[in-house]
């Protein structure tokens, strides 16, 4: 919630989260400054020398 609030001008509070979770409505709130946004989509993992695989759920691998 403090990185959203650093960037939304202290605009979150957790009223305004609780209203969200039961509303699950999406809310739109303009950011003053652009913030670039990275998504990574990774069907494998590596912990402790193994790897864990998981589904492919959007089929992007084939």
């Amino acid at each position: 919630m403090e990185l959203a609030n650093y960037f939304l001008n202290n605009q979150l509070d957790s009223n305004f989260l609780q209203s969200c979770l039961r509303n699950q409505s999406p809310i739109s709130i303009k950011i003053e400054k652009q913030i670039p946004v990275f998504v990574t989509y990774m069907t494998a993992e590596s912990n402790e020398g193994r790897v864990k695989y998981y589904s492919d759920i959007y089929k992007l691998l084939q």
